[in-house]
């Protein structure tokens, strides 16, 4: 069955990215996976565009590890094939693996960019049902999520990248959310300057 345009954006206006846990709210037919805890395996992909030097990509590898992980990159990580990072088969490969392997509890993005779609084909679905765990990223990324989601019920969530800033904002909602399985209202922090201060006269 193909999926049209007008039908793909009416799931993304249903799809459900904040829920994770017994705590949650429980939509019909969706599949939730487990919290995570310091020392968990978390997988590394790049199943979009390409990072064309290794700096970016070490630093990311370093910021989730500062959380507690064990970091395992996919062997296509650093690949490259034009602005992709790897072949298509390559791409969609990282994605199959890290889902099947069973010391893997997350997969995050290393970036968006484009070429998401390229895979939706190739995911093997059966086994991403089969074994539940959080997958991360936004951007380009969407359009796996989506996938995922429509095939498989598995709620996914919508969030920082490996290349993201991981400031104090992106990292406290990260652990609120993934690590405590709390609901979280997102709010933007207070900064004085923005504050209007009437003077005296």
């Amino acid at each position: 069955m193909s999926i049209t345009r007008r039908h793909f954006t009416q799931q993304l206006a249903l799809t459900p990215y904040l829920i994770c846990g017994d705590d949650w709210l429980d939509l019909k037919g969706s599949q939730k996976p487990k919290k995570l805890r310091q020392g968990d395996s978390v997988g590394l992909i790049s199943p979009s565009s390409a990072v064309f030097n290794d700096e970016p990509t070490d630093i990311a590898i370093e910021a989730l590890e500062n959380f507690g992980f064990t970091v395992k990159s996919s062997p296509f990580l650093r690949s490259r094939h034009g602005h992709l990072a790897g072949t298509d088969k390559e791409r969609t490969l990282e994605i199959n693996q890290m889902f099947e392997d069973p010391d893997i509890k997350a997969v995050v993005c290393l970036r968006g960019g484009s070429g998401a779609t390229r895979l939706l084909e190739g995911i093997d679905y059966s086994n991403i049902k089969k074994n539940p765990k959080v997958f991360i990223g936004y951007s380009d990324i969407t359009a796996l999520q989506l996938a995922i989601y429509k095939k498989t019920g598995l709620t996914t969530f919508h969030g920082p990248v490996g290349l993201s800033s991981w400031d104090s904002f992106s990292r406290h909602y990260f652990a609120k959310l993934l690590f405590d399985n709390q609901l979280v209202e997102f709010k933007n922090p207070p900064k004085r300057e923005d504050e209007w201060v009437q003077t005296k006269k």
